[in-house]
């Protein structure tokens, strides 16, 4: 206690030196603190505020046949019960988003329609929430619910002046639906806002179950799942792995009646094989004889056909059981063999195979009734033969990742739908890593400065023990052991390193809400995403913070150590001959 007293003392008898050396660092620690925020504000904008908005914590993505346009599941709807029960999740919004053209009063624009959901009332967070993303200049949000006006869509101003639209006003729109058909309809313009980031002013909203009639989407199919969760930041990538877990699909069977010449050939499983070169190779040597695999035609088991004396080129029809009936409770299916194979010993008999381009199309045309044959044992071989229900992408960790997962997508890779599960952070590691760049730079670039200021506190220190050599003789005289010499000094560069710092923290944070407080307009430009309601955004950490004060302390003390020690080895007799 009684060294720390000293080292006080010390600090206020050179106060010009240590003000200015404390400014220094100050100014410093307020320079890292403002940039670390600055960048951390720039993810936190992107992905907290933009991204979580559109897809959610957690995406849950399909891309039906394996079109990325087409995003639904047929018969999926169940799956957001299922996923809604998993711990930690908040709620389950369906996604819903298409391309398309509006055309306005003599001009025409493409437009992002997203479905908003609207179906039951919002809490309070959410209505929040939306009225900070959109500054309506005409009309509300809420307009989307009247049921009155056709097609109800807002939009925002800069899109509303670029196809001369007003509110009121009925524009036509034409785009694609689930199934892949060109359909238009007429929307009727409701609200015009300002979006509070230039990354939302390209996006036009409807109501949720418009966007459903508009694109075709059935009550029993799911669109794309949004999943909002507690705690993202902690729970995303263990509830994304759980429900990638849940909606792994084994392979499918549908189950019907046969028939050959109007003659019935009893029931017969009907499934798919996998088109990939190694499937193919697999299958390749069941064989029995040749086969054509260019062509839409079916392989059925060696043992079935000898039994019911059925040969390549023959037609069969299938008759099976929907899953949903609606008029007709079956449909039936023409298909024409085209070779024969030997079947596993795990699998029926009675198998027919189609490959799977020509299967999954048949699977969620009439969605057949799936038979519980799937849960059985097959062998590994014919395992990675048989086509699953859908076809689950891998799991990804970056968004280059996720990008080559949606290139394989979009070539053609998957024949079945595909489906994907990511978390926000996954799909905009891209944007953490531009933090972390940024953060990088600009910790080089203080450290370099903090190394030209620290070269001042050990001249500065040297000067001190130079113009206090002889008090230093003097208290070595009185008792005081080197060891003690060198805590004073250490001790006066930390409490000069910590008071400044603290000092450079106040700075950043009144300077931080001087910044914040400026309008920048970006209208057109890019750095506009970058922006909240044409503000900067910066977003300090009381993590961050801490450890910097503790990293400038103790390079500050650090550097000290060299002349504190050169102070306490300095001899009673040395110091006390020495004269200034």
């Amino acid at each position: 206690m009684t060294l720390l007293r000293m080292a006080f003392r010390n600090l206020f008898r050179q106060k010009r030196r240590n003000i200015f050396l404390g400014a220094a660092i100050a100014l410093g620690t307020a320079f890292l603190i403002i940039a670390n925020s600055f960048a951390h504000g720039i993810s936190h904008t992107l992905v907290n505020r933009i991204i979580s908005s559109v897809s959610g914590h957690v995406i849950v993505n399909f891309a039906h046949l394996g079109k990325p346009m087409s995003q639904m599941l047929r018969g999926g709807k169940h799956w957001q019960d299922s996923i809604a029960q998993i711990p930690g999740v908040i709620k389950v919004e369906e996604n819903i988003g298409i391309l398309g053209r509006l055309v306005g009063n003599g001009k025409s624009d493409n437009a992002a329609l997203m479905g908003l959901n609207l179906q039951g009332p919002l809490s309070p967070a959410d209505s929040a929430h939306l009225n900070d993303d959109f500054h309506f200049v005409a009309g509300h949000w809420s307009d989307l619910r009247d049921s009155t006006v056709e097609n109800p869509f807002i939009m925002s101003a800069a899109r509303a002046k670029y196809i001369n639209a007003q509110v009121g006003d009925i524009l036509r729109v034409r785009a694609q639906d689930v199934h892949g058909t060109f359909v238009a309809a007429r929307l009727t313009l409701v609200g015009i806002f300002e979006p509070s980031n230039l990354f939302m002013e390209s996006v036009t909203l409807l109501n949720i179950k418009d966007i459903v009639q508009l694109i075709n989407l059935d009550p029993e199919d799911s669109p794309s799942l949004n999943i909002v969760l507690e705690n993202p930041q902690k729970e995303a990538r263990l509830v994304a792995d759980r429900i990638w877990d849940m909606l792994q699909s084994p392979w499918v069977f549908i189950e019907g009646a046969w028939q050959h010449q109007g003659q019935s050939l009893g029931t017969a499983f009907y499934s798919g094989y996998l088109s990939d070169s190694s499937s193919q190779e697999l299958l390749q040597k069941r064989l029995v004889g040749d086969f054509d695999w260019s062509r839409n035609q079916v392989l059925i088991s060696a043992p079935w056909a000898q039994e019911h004396k059925l040969a390549p080129g023959d037609t069969l029809f299938l008759e099976y059981a929907l899953r949903f009936p609606q008029a007709d409770s079956t449909e039936k299916l023409r298909l024409v063999v085209g070779g024969l194979f030997k079947p596993d010993s795990s699998l029926p008999p009675n198998l027919i195979l189609a490959r799977d381009d020509y299967f999954y199309p048949q699977l969620y045309g009439a969605l057949p009734q799936i038979h519980p044959l799937n849960s059985v044992e097959i062998s590994p071989d014919f395992a990675q033969i048989l086509s699953p229900e859908w076809q689950i992408t891998p799991r990804v960790s970056t968004t280059e990742d996720m990008t080559k997962v949606q290139k394989d997508i979009s070539q053609g890779k998957y024949q079945g739908t595909a489906v994907s599960v990511n978390t926000m952070y996954e799909g905009a590691s891209a944007i953490m890593q531009l933090e972390s760049a940024l953060q990088l730079i600009t910790f080089q670039a203080v450290i370099l400065i903090f190394f030209i200021i620290l070269i001042g506190v050990i001249n500065t220190l040297r000067m001190t023990i130079r113009e206090r050599t002889r008090e230093i003789g003097t208290m070595r005289a009185i008792g005081m052991q080197s060891n003690q010499v060198r805590k004073i000094f250490l001790l006066e560069s930390a409490l000069l390193s910590f008071l400044a710092a603290i000092a450079g923290v106040i700075l950043a944070m009144i300077s931080m809400f001087a910044l914040s407080q400026l309008t920048i307009q970006a209208a057109g430009n890019p750095l506009g995403m970058l922006l909240i309601n044409n503000h900067l955004v910066f977003v300090p950490t009381l993590l961050s913070i801490t450890l910097f004060v503790i990293l400038i302390v103790f390079i500050t003390v650090l550097t000290s150590w060299f002349p504190a020690r050169k102070a306490a080895q300095l001899t009673p007799a040395t110091a006390l001959r020495h004269y200034d």
